[in-house]
């Protein structure tokens, strides 16, 4: 997977400034294998999650927090 690192991400940063397309699918994808369920399709468009905090505005956010934060 390709991650760059290019600056100190924060909850603000632009997740297309960090992630390609293909990555955040593999991403998705191993969440889902591993946790056993699916994410709807809508939430698979990286532009659903245009920081990485956001998240946590989502009405998932009580069931699924990336990384534990809520």
């Amino acid at each position: 997977m390709k991650v760059l690192l290019k600056q100190k991400n924060t909850f603000e940063s632009e997740v297309t400034d960090i992630l390609e397309s293909i990555t955040f699918i593999k991403i998705i994808v191993a969440i889902e294998k591993t946790y056993g369920f699916e994410f709807d399709d809508d939430m698979l468009l990286l532009s659903e999650f245009p920081t990485i905090g956001s998240h946590r505005a989502k009405p998932h956010c009580d069931t699924l927090c990336i990384g534990g934060v809520r």
